[in-house]
């Protein structure tokens, strides 16, 4: 065989994660791939965050308090989806758990660290540059 798979043949695990088992639990065996869409079909893509990411970047934010770290991840990701240095940092930072003053307090942190410049505007989120050493990125 060469490279398909005949029904009746293998069994597909899933796993899904566990917040609680920090890990990857076995979520049941996957039903037939009869019936599913046909090769070449798009399917849904997951989010990530696009590179080059700067480990001293990261290494330095992960260093500091609080979900100053989620905020910063959650920037280069902004970065990289409207391929910009300077992103608008919206509520939707909460997706991952970070509280209107969480992100506040990251941002001012980010700040501090030089990892960032932000440019608060009276009523609009703040409009963040990601920084990196001393050059932006």
């Amino acid at each position: 065989m060469t490279g398909k798979v005949m029904a009746g043949s293998m069994e597909e695990v899933r796993h899904r994660w566990e917040g609680g088992a920090q890990g990857f639990v076995a979520g049941g065996v996957a039903e037939s791939t009869k019936g599913q869409a046909k090769e070449g079909t798009p399917t849904p893509k997951a989010a990530f965050i696009k590179g080059p990411l700067s480990l001293a970047w990261v290494r330095a934010a992960a260093l500091l308090p609080g979900k100053t770290l989620h905020v910063g991840l959650y920037l280069w990701y902004l970065a990289g989806l409207t391929q910009s240095r300077t992103v608008v940092l919206s509520g939707r930072v909460a997706e991952l758990g970070v509280s209107r003053e969480a992100k506040a307090e990251a941002l001012l942190r980010l700040e501090a660290a030089g990892l960032v410049s932000v440019v608060r505007r009276p009523g609009c989120a703040p409009l963040v540059t990601l920084v990196v050493g001393q050059e932006r990125i």
